[in-house]
């Protein structure tokens, strides 16, 4: 199943849970990632997962070599791990929950329970003729039922390689031009 297929299925269904997996434990990521202890489940390095009401889980991470975010299903309705190393049996990262009292921001504590009204694709126009060959979906933007945009993001806060969950508007604006949405259906 292609990436824009499974997005475009999570709409309507509740987040249970997020979980950032750290490649460092969260009072080491505040020190390597240089953030205030409530940024480390945006910030930190490690990929997402996204567990909703259905028993899905998804991961999500970034692809420098694809200057994109790339999404795959952990976990299929039944509870069947899809991966051969699922993130949560892996012991090298560190989980750390969107609802994490110290090492999540309250924002991120409210998307637990939400809705997916709307999935989109957030497309980077190819800034050269290389770039232009890589598929450049530098964004998934999920769009809450409280209004609440949840964007996994190839470096749009800072025009990085890094993966962020961050918020709509910690977009960069240097960025925000280059961007095109695409629905997820």
């Amino acid at each position: 199943m292609g990436s824009a297929k499974i997005l475009g299925t999570l709409v309507g269904h509740r987040i249970v849970t997020m979980t950032r997996y750290s490649w460092w434990p969260p009072k080491e990521a505040v020190v390597k990632c240089i953030v205030a202890s409530h940024d480390v489940f945006l910030l930190t390095s490690g990929p997402l997962a996204i567990t909703f009401d259905t028993g899905q889980v998804i991961g999500l991470a970034s692809d420098p070599s694809l200057n994109s975010v790339v999404v795959w299903i952990e976990q299929d309705e039944t509870g069947r791990a899809l991966q051969p190393e699922p993130m949560s049996a892996d012991k090298e990262l560190y989980p750390v929950v969107a609802d994490d009292p110290k090492y999540a921001d309250s924002i991120w504590h409210s998307t637990v329970g939400r809705r997916v009204a709307r999935v989109a694709i957030l497309v980077r126009r190819a800034g050269s003729a290389q770039m232009a060959e890589l598929p450049n979906e530098v964004g998934l933007c999920f769009v809450l039922d409280s209004g609440i945009k949840v964007i996994a993001a190839h470096g749009l806060h800072d025009d990085s390689d890094d993966f962020v969950v961050i918020r709509e508007e910690m977009i960069s604006s240097d960025i925000r031009a280059d961007l095109k949405e695409v629905v997820a259906e």
